[in-house]
């Protein structure tokens, strides 16, 4: 139940982070929110949960932030090396405007470099490394 509350608390606190980046001629698009977390593997059921968390949050909202239609795009993280490439994936493709996962401190960690390149914010739902907020921390980068 708490898992499913930051979830949703960081969803929503991430919609809204998000629309303060979209400059108006990208304001009747949606917001498109990045997903990155497991869908396969040992933490597929975890991944799920905090899934369902963000799109229960989202439809208390009626999938808006700030007037704006949210969109979740949901890739998968079954390796740090992947996590990465969807969170390439999503930014070049997908045009997100934050992403939100990291089931683990090694994809978090791999998210999160990417965010710091790309400079598009990041909140790690799940990782515990002292690192994430700590040596390697950086503007993009929250824990939620």
């Amino acid at each position: 139940m708490r898992s499913t509350k930051i979830t949703m608390t960081s969803s929503i606190a991430m919609g809204a982070l998000a629309t303060m980046m979209i400059s108006p001629a990208q304001a009747q698009d949606p917001i498109r929110i990045g997903f990155v977390m497991a869908k396969q593997g040992a933490q597929a059921e975890h991944g799920k949960h905090h899934y369902e968390g963000t799109m229960i949050a989202l439809k208390e909202v009626n999938n808006t932030v700030r007037n704006q239609p949210v969109e979740v795009i949901w890739l998968d993280e079954p390796t740090p090396q992947d996590a990465q490439q969807n969170m390439q994936r999503l930014i070049d493709e997908q045009k997100v405007a934050a992403v939100v996962g990291g089931a683990n401190s090694a994809t978090a960690l791999a998210i999160s470099a990417v965010a710091k390149q790309n400079k598009i914010p990041f909140i790690a739902t799940n990782a515990a490394a002292t690192d994430i907020t700590g040596a390697k921390c950086h503007r993009y980068t929250f824990r939620g």
